[in-house]
């Protein structure tokens, strides 16, 4: 499974995917597109990340058009960011990527396999986000 996250690994699925971005754009698509309209001090500390690192981040892919900034009318020192819908397609892309390769992978399962690692996989997943204390 840790393959899956390596450099090479994210490079492939950025290609075949026909995105040419960084590979933390994936990351930072995903968590933006989950939150939807997020403050950028909450993406920063969604994975413990400084916000200069995001900040930089967000401006490449703002400057691919894939994220759009605005003030947070609330607070008016707060960045809000959002998926634009560019951003939205290229998420699509690359999570589709990523579900072609499960499926090829589960192909020749037999349901019943398929069935019981649902299950144990949705069990492990809870029981990992309890021992966080309730943090995805």
């Amino acid at each position: 499974m840790r393959r899956a996250n390596t450099p090479r690994m994210q490079e492939q699925f950025m290609r075949a995917a026909g995105v040419t971005l960084d590979r933390s754009a994936y990351w930072l698509l995903r968590v933006v597109g989950e939150c939807g309209r997020v403050r950028l001090s909450e993406v920063a500390l969604h994975d413990g990340l400084d916000i200069s690192t995001v900040s930089r981040q967000v401006r490449e892919l703002q400057h691919a058009g894939l994220v759009r900034r605005e003030g947070d009318p609330s607070d008016l020192r707060a960045v809000l960011v959002s998926l634009t819908e560019d951003g939205q397609h290229t998420l699509a892309r690359l999570q589709q990527v990523r579900l072609d390769l499960f499926d090829a992978i589960l192909a020749s399962w037999p349901a019943e396999d398929k069935r019981e690692f649902a299950r144990l996989l949705e069990r492990f997943a809870g029981d990992y986000f309890e021992q966080l204390g309730g943090r995805a």
